[in-house]
Order: structure tokens, then C-alpha cells, then sequence
């Protein structure tokens, strides 16, 4: 019996349970498409193989157990885990652009070692590449700012 590194192992399966879970559940309630003609599962879809492939990967680098596992960095896990969050909750009463300043800052933040000015350019430069990318590339259909906001 291989002997894994527990973490490295329980986030490879976490990985591809979610993958599997995910391409199923696509496969079975959602028109796929093609590339040309892509449908409503397209995007989950390549998600759950994205997954499935990092999660063999992760396992397969899952190395001999060793004594000493790293402490749960809480606070990296709860600051990433309430980005999509904010996200999902602000975009539609706010817009685009405060929301995406949430979302980013949360993450960005979960790093205790990011130094204040260097944190600054991260969340305006995924900020102003979310934006470049989804408002202006793919014209997603969320103001900028939610116009009942201004004066």
C-alpha cells in the first residue's frame, strides 16, 4: 500500500470528486454544443475536465507521508472562499466595477506576506483586466456601476 502525503492526496480526490460530480451532472441536464455553436454546458464542462486534470495531478505528486502536516491557513481559505461570494452579491446592486473591487481585494488579501502597494496594483490590474475582458471582450450585460448609485 502507497503511503501519500495525506493533504496532497485529499486535495487530488477533492479535485476530481468535484470534476466528476460537475461533468456528470452537465452531461446529463445540459446541451453541450460545439465550438462553433457552444450551449449553456460548455463552460462547466471544460471546467470539470480543468479540474480533473489538476486533480491527477495533484495526486500523482502526492509524495511519502511525512510527520509534520502545515497548519489550515484560515485565513487564506476564508478570505478566498468570500470572494466569489461578495462577488455574487454586490455585482447586481452595485456593478461590475465595485464588485470585481471586492472580489479581488478579498483574495488578494487572504496573503498575510503581499505588501500594501504591491496589493494596490494586483487588485487594479485584475480589476481593469476582468473588466477589459468580460464588459468590452465577451460584452457581459452588468453596468459598471449601477446607475441608482449616482447622483
Amino acid at each position: 500500500m502507497i503511503d501519500w502525503k495525506s493533504q496532497d492526496a485529499v486535495s487530488g480526490l477533492m479535485f476530481l470528486a468535484v470534476a466528476i460530480y460537475g461533468g456528470v451532472s452537465t452531461l446529463m441536464g445540459l446541451d453541450i454544443g460545439s465550438l462553433d455553436q457552444m450551449g449553456p454546458g460548455f463552460f462547466p464542462l471544460a471546467l470539470s475536465v480543468i479540474l480533473g486534470v489538476i486533480g491527477v495531478f495533484v495526486l500523482l505528486g502526492a509524495r511519502p507521508d511525512e510527520d509534520q502536516l502545515a497548519p489550515v491557513n484560515w485565513r487564506a481559505i476564508s478570505l478566498i472562499g468570500a470572494a466569489p461570494v461578495a462577488f455574487g452579491l454586490t455585482v447586481r446592486s452595485l456593478g461590475l466595477l465595485p464588485a470585481l473591487l471586492i472580489s479581488v481585494a478579498l483574495a488578494t488579501l487572504s496573503s498575510s506576506r503581499i505588501r500594501p502597494i504591491y496589493a494596490a496594483f494586483v487588485i487594479i490590474g485584475v480589476t481593469a483586466f476582468c473588466i477589459a475582458v468580460f464588459k468590452y471582450g465577451i460584452r457581459v450585460p452588468y453596468d459598471l456601476i449601477n446607475r441608482r448609485l449616482l447622483p
